[in-house]
């Protein structure tokens, strides 16, 4: 793992700026994902009348309903690390390449 850089005084250009936005939206819809996905066979259930609720009860997969919400978390740190580190390669050198290498690390 790299040393981290330091990001005073770092000037960011556009494209930085656009993958930093693009590392958040990911990381929202990730967050989002991991709700819905965690609530859904709940919001069926509950707003169900009895028969279905036990119907849904029986019939989710609740062990592949777990690790699909565990596989989020692994997926968003590689999609995020390979942002980070395609924009490394676009910033040879300099500040703008430390601070990227140290982003993609910081998603391993």
């Amino acid at each position: 793992m790299s040393q981290r850089p330091s990001i005073s005084g770092l000037k960011l250009q556009p494209c930085c700026v656009k993958a930093l936005k693009e590392i958040d939206e990911k990381t929202r819809a990730a967050h989002q994902l991991r709700i819905v996905l965690g609530a859904s066979p709940f919001a069926i259930m509950f707003g169900a009348n009895p028969a279905d609720a036990l119907f849904t009860i029986l019939s989710t997969d609740w062990d592949g309903l777990g690790r699909a919400t565990k596989a989020i978390s692994p997926i968003l740190r590689n999609r995020c690390q390979t942002i980070a580190g395609l924009h490394s390669l676009d910033h040879r050198g300099g500040e703008l390449n430390r601070f990227w290498v140290a982003m993609a690390d910081s998603f391993s």
